[in-house]
């Protein structure tokens, strides 16, 4: 992932520029989704009802450094892959800790896919997702044979409260991805029609040039679209990037010269 181009007061950095490249702006985004969700939702509702600690501890490590790579976005570094990985890394300690296959962890592998195929390009987009998918079916058998891996609720009741509020959050999660992803869409949209714009622009001014200007033959003055008569140095700046800088050729520093005898004349 390449770094920001541009900067931005709000307190989203980069993830607030739209002239930032959208791989970048999503990752900042969602390193606020993370912080957010994990010590503002996560914790707080395992605590009240009484979830497994151990979910606790992971939600709140990666919510940290969820907090620390955003902080690190402010300067200009990214860690996307990294992101991703401790996500991962989260999913296997929830389904340890949060009654496995019965548990709310397997609600978030469909986040986790995503991230993969967002922060991963070409060969190691596919080896990651491969790699992700592998984890979740070697979770899932390990479930199946030695279900005393995974801590499971002695009562009934908790783990439905753990799945009513598992599914929503991982759903809301979700959604609030999605809807960065089509913001950032909608932005690169607008910033390219906005570059064909004024490429029109630049294209329609250019072939002006290229045709007949209508030039007096006295002061020689151009005359524009709007029929004004400007200087040909005003004319010829306000369409292109030239810039003038003015001088003398030799026939007329000698025909001037000679002319005032031997002092310049004024133009």
């Amino acid at each position: 992932m390449r770094g920001a181009t541009g900067t931005s007061r709000s307190w989203l950095g980069p993830g607030a520029d739209p002239s930032v490249e959208l791989d970048t702006r999503l990752y900042v985004w969602l390193t606020v989704v993370a912080a957010t969700v994990s010590l503002g939702l996560v914790i707080p509702v395992n605590l009240v009802f009484g979830l497994t600690p151990e979910v606790n501890l992971g939600a709140l490590i990666f919510g940290g450094a969820s907090v620390a790579l955003h902080l690190l976005t402010r300067r200009g570094r990214y860690f996307p892959r990294l992101f991703c990985g401790l996500f991962v890394a989260l999913i296997n300690l929830a389904w340890f800790a949060d009654a496995g296959a019965d548990g709310a962890a397997p609600l978030w592998f469909t986040l986790g896919a995503t991230l993969v195929v967002l922060f991963f390009r070409g060969a190691a987009r596919w080896v990651a997702l491969g790699l992700f998918v592998l984890d979740g079916v070697g979770l899932t058998w390990l479930d199946y044979r030695y279900p005393e891996l995974a801590l499971r609720p002695a009562i009934r009741l908790d783990r439905y409260l753990d799945l009513v509020t598992g599914f929503p959050l991982a759903e809301v999660t979700c959604a609030v991805m999605f809807a960065i992803v089509l913001k950032g869409y909608r932005d690169e949209r607008r910033l390219l029609t906005e570059a064909n714009q004024a490429l029109e622009r630049t294209l329609s001014e250019l072939s002006t040039l290229r045709g007949l200007l209508p030039v007096c033959g006295w002061c020689k003055k151009i005359r524009d679209d709007q029929g004004a008569w400007v200087q040909l140095e005003t004319y010829v700046s306000e369409r292109t990037q030239a810039a003038f800088s003015h001088g003398i050729c030799p026939d007329c520093a000698q025909r001037n010269f000679n002319e005032a005898g031997g002092q310049l004349a004024p133009p």
